[in-house]
């Protein structure tokens, strides 16, 4: 998935691209300002600087003119954690390791707990945007069955906060945060995208697409929590082709009189013409 992120301010657009470079776009007349090499990590608090990320480093850069700036000259107080670090794994002995880039004294090395007649792997993590936590779903086969799981795990004492509902899956869920709502959104396999409440550590919802197939990617509008983007894809029988689109769904009546509805309603569908691959809501709700 590219990584998508807006500066505070709205005015630029920054989103890492196929090629491993990060594009830099001027908002709102959509110009290509610049592009750097690679990858998206972060935004500074003011949209001055942002980090990225290459095979064999990684960089700071000034937002404003694409001019490389060094690492030991930015003040860590300006990022926040999950804008910061880089986190990498041992995918088969279940280790975490959430590097600091700005204070590398805050570095975190998590053992992910589970059951030891298991041997899983682990599949997606990513740093929630409330800077404590971490989530991580790993999978496995025990006695021939696939079988998957996943847990919110506190940083700072490397300890299980909460599980995870997580169906089995052929590849990686996509895990997406809500930083305005501190909510938790990750897809399953079952075509449907399940919403966690961070602060509870409970599952508030869980989405199914109209009339479509859930494609793994959603965000949440950071104005109403109940507004969700979600990437779907379709079988056209007379092309024999694929079609492609993205699904407002307003699931603030979720619940209904205490049954649970299994779609929301559909405020709009946008149609593309290929595979989408990340979505961002910026904070005027246009995305």
């Amino acid at each position: 998935m590219r990584k998508l992120a807006f500066t505070p301010d709205g005015a630029t657009l920054l989103h890492s691209t196929q090629s491993k470079n990060v594009a830099v776009w001027a908002i709102p007349d959509y110009r290509l300002r610049y592009t750097c090499p690679g990858s998206l990590i972060g935004v500074s608090r003011n949209g001055q600087t942002f980090l990225t990320k290459s095979k064999d480093a990684c960089d700071a850069w000034e937002t404003a003119t694409g001019k490389r700036c060094a690492l030991d000259e930015l003040n860590p107080k300006d990022y926040d954690l999950h804008q910061r670090t880089v986190t990498s794994a041992d995918e088969l002995k279940m280790i975490l390791q959430v590097q600091d880039l700005l204070v590398p004294a805050l570095s975190t090395t998590i053992y992910v707990n589970y059951p030891k007649d298991c041997h899983p792997r682990l599949d997606a993590w990513a740093v929630a945007p409330n800077n404590q936590d971490i989530v991580v779903t790993y999978c496995g086969d025990v006695g021939g069955h696939d079988w998957a799981h996943g847990q919110c795990i506190d940083i700072a004492r490397s300890k299980k906060r909460f599980e995870l509902e997580v169906d089995r899956f052929q590849g990686e869920p996509v895990i997406n945060f809500s930083a305005e709502h501190n909510l938790l959104v990750m897809s399953s396999d079952d075509g449907s995208c399940k919403v966690y409440d961070l602060l509870r550590g409970i599952a508030i919802r869980q989405v199914w697409v109209e009339e479509a197939h859930f494609a793994h990617v959603a965000a949440v509008s950071p104005q109403n929590q109940w507004l969700l983007a979600l990437s779907t894809w379709e079988t056209s029988k007379e092309s024999r082709s694929m079609l492609f689109s993205i699904q407002l769904q307003n699931t603030a009546k979720l619940i209904r009189d205490g049954a649970i509805v299994q779609h929301g309603k559909v405020e709009r569908v946008i149609r593309e013409t290929g595979w989408i691959e990340s979505l961002l809501f910026s904070d005027s709700n246009g995305f």
